[in-house]
């Protein structure tokens, strides 16, 4: 994982997708790079081509299917994003308890009498009174 994921909750989602492909098979590796949202997910991609077991180059004849082969589904409802459900489940809940603790902070504010005030799309907090 790179130190220079600033947010501490995209940190602690990189931690859990590596500690996932630390233990994953080679078709869930494949699976989780064929299925995954491209957009901040660099770092588990680099991790997958950094791999000893994916570096290596991809003869023609390993596209055939042959005795042996392992048939990777991409379509499998046990997956999320290339995730087993599990996993992506413990990501949803880490940030459903941030946004949870966002909530429950800004009703405390509200009881005490801090009034959001709101401009557009966004709501601003003002924290004095």
């Amino acid at each position: 994982m790179s130190d220079d994921i600033e947010n501490p909750l995209e940190r602690e989602e990189q931690a859990i997708v590596l500690r996932y492909l630390e233990q994953a098979t080679p078709a869930q590796w494949h699976l989780s790079a064929a299925r995954s949202n491209d957009d901040g997910n660099r770092y588990t991609l680099e991790w997958l081509t950094d791999t000893v077991e994916t570096r290596r180059p991809v003869p023609e004849a390993m596209y055939a299917i042959v005795p042996g082969s392992e048939w990777v589904g991409l379509d499998d409802d046990a997956y999320d994003e290339g995730l087993p459900m599990d996993v992506a489940e413990r990501i949803e809940a880490l940030y459903d308890d941030a946004a949870s603790r966002a909530s429950s902070i800004l009703s405390t504010r509200a009881k005490a009498g801090h009034k959001p005030r709101t401009t557009g799309a966004w709501t601003v907090v003002q924290w004095g009174h």
